[in-house]
């Protein structure tokens, strides 16, 4: 029988029916949707607690700013992100910071979430 030819201890191969291409798209467009929720949600939290440790600080030396505006940068911030958080809000007013490392460190902030706000955009 089929099953002698594997070896003792194991199970024998699954044979599952071959997907047409069209179904194997929709499966793979669901993962990636269902990955993007799951990773965009995880975002929205971080940025959450990143946007009230900001609101928090009563006159924040620039190395806290500056280390806050680190951490920022290293998410995908969509539209989505800006909109539950308003970390933009926090972020656009630290563009006027007195200190320069930190209102130059902002401004370079939002002008990456601008460009890959336009990037998502061409591609979507």
């Amino acid at each position: 029988t089929m099953g002698d030819d594997v070896p003792e201890g194991t199970d024998p191969p699954q044979r599952k029916r071959p997907r047409d291409e069209d179904s194997l798209a929709i499966v793979a467009s669901a993962q990636k949707q269902q990955h993007s929720g799951m990773f965009r949600d995880q975002t929205i939290r971080h940025v959450m607690l990143v946007a009230e440790r900001l609101k928090g600080l009563e006159d924040p030396e620039p190395a806290v700013l500056l280390e806050v505006l680190d951490d920022l940068g290293d998410y995908v911030v969509d539209e989505r992100v800006l909109d539950r958080t308003k970390i933009g809000k926090e972020v656009a007013n630290l563009q006027k910071h007195s200190d320069l490392a930190v209102a130059s460190k902002a401004k370079g902030l939002i002008v990456q979430w601008k460009k890959d706000r336009e990037t998502r955009n061409k591609v979507i």
